[in-house]
């Protein structure tokens, strides 16, 4: 399950990064120079994609028998197995919260 989190984390850094977006100003820092960081706006475009992606592009390996005993293994794309989210849900839920708060920590400590 923890790397299930993972590559969905690193999935969501990997559409922010490449999906085209607007750039806002945030607000003055507060150290008083006055200076803005800029922000990628894409959030919304990258919900889809992940939900399109979600829907018809998972990839999966298929037995197909191409004799009596010979089989040909063939990758095919379809829906993701949602039902695998119920089967572990507490478990993902413990992972979730144990990445969060190590993400967390480390920005903390990366701030000074």
């Amino acid at each position: 399950c923890a790397s299930v989190i993972l590559l969905w984390f690193l999935l969501q850094v990997l559409l922010e990064r490449i999906l085209p977006c607007a750039l806002v100003q945030g607000a003055p820092l507060p150290d008083g120079s006055g200076t803005r960081l800029s922000y990628r706006i894409n959030g919304h475009l990258a919900f889809w994609v992940t939900l399109l992606l979600l829907d018809v592009a998972w990839p999966r390996w298929i037995d197909i028998p191409m004799g009596k005993k010979e089989f040909k293994t063939v990758l095919v794309f379809g829906r993701a197995p949602f039902t695998w989210l119920y089967d572990n849900y507490s478990t993902l839920a413990f992972v979730t919260i144990l990445w969060t708060i190590l993400l967390s920590a480390y920005l903390y400590v990366k701030s000074f």
